[in-house]
């Protein structure tokens, strides 16, 4: 099916990834070999850690402008819990952390189906304790960490602010076309069935992948979160499950900005110089720097 899509997104706009278990591990060693670009040029520091999660040793990248002691964005990218991060990935996260500005602490975390859940969610914890604890030698403001991701990135970022619920650990969320459910019903999810970049197919797929039959816990109480950023994109199966998500923070008395981009698709993001994704990246940038140094988060 046809989807009435940006034209500048026309690239991507009939791209499906071709997930399975037999061509994950190409499409993983593929994204492992494209350049991911340092940004030298930008004035921003790149140092490589080694941050020990459920499964031992998980690198991460931080990024950030080279003097002074900033904030920092632990940031976790999409791909299903089952892909290694993209070029586009590493991309953002230069762009976050040259113009919020901040320190953006790019997670690597355990990989399904190899590392079934909780695993990445682990990794993605044991990142915000390694932040903390070592908040003094990287330069980070640890009164002024927040977790943000994409996709199933956006739900490990989301389930790590409901684990620390309450105790100001995070300074705020940044969800992007977030994965929120693991057992979704919405019109959205029974719509978008074939859609680029992602589609219900595809998120049943993840699932089963990710949780190899288990169950989410569920967290009913959503009050005392940090301030919310939750970006949709019109043509995506998971675009009711994140206004949904967006409304219940709201709800309960949590700061929420919701953005709902229109003529987008799943990861319309990978094309930054698109004028969707540039209006969106700007979004988040404001977001950010009213976290992290006050007034309003929506600039």
């Amino acid at each position: 099916m046809k989807y009435p899509i940006d034209g500048e997104l026309f690239p991507y706009s009939r791209f499906r990834p071709p997930l399975n278990r037999f061509t994950l591990p190409a499409a993983n060693l593929v994204l492992r070999l494209l350049p991911k670009g340092n940004g030298k040029k930008s004035g921003l520091t790149f140092k490589k850690l080694n941050i020990y999660g459920q499964n031992g040793k998980n690198n991460a990248l931080l990024i950030g402008p080279a003097d002074g002691v900033l904030p920092c964005l632990l940031y976790f990218h999409g791909g299903g819990f089952i892909l290694q991060a993209a070029p586009y990935h590493y991309a953002l996260a230069r762009i976050y952390a040259l113009r919020a500005p901040c320190k953006v602490l790019f997670v690597n975390y355990s990989l399904a189906p190899a590392h079934k859940y909780p695993a990445a969610l682990n990794d993605c914890a044991a990142a915000l304790d390694y932040a903390f604890s070592n908040a003094d030698g990287l330069g980070i403001d640890k009164n002024r960490i927040a977790a943000g991701g994409d996709s199933a990135g956006a739900w490990l970022a989301a389930t790590l602010a409901r684990r620390t619920r309450g105790t100001g650990r995070l300074c705020g969320q940044m969800l992007i076309y977030p994965v929120i459910e693991d057992n979704p019903r919405t019109p959205s999810m029974q719509k978008y069935i074939d859609s680029p970049m992602w589609n219900a197919q595809l998120n049943g797929r993840m699932w089963k992948y990710f949780l190899g039959g288990q169950r989410l816990p569920q967290y009913t109480d959503l009050s005392l979160l940090p301030p919310a950023y939750v970006e949709t994109a019109e043509h995506d199966c998971l675009r009711d499950e994140g206004t949904g998500y967006a409304n219940a923070l709201a709800s309960a008395g949590n700061s929420v900005v919701l953005r709902q981009t229109e003529g987008t698709m799943h990861g319309y993001d990978i094309k930054i110089k698109s004028s969707s994704a540039k209006k969106s990246i700007e979004e988040r940038i404001a977001f950010l720097r009213g976290i992290f140094y006050g007034g309003d988060v929506r600039g």
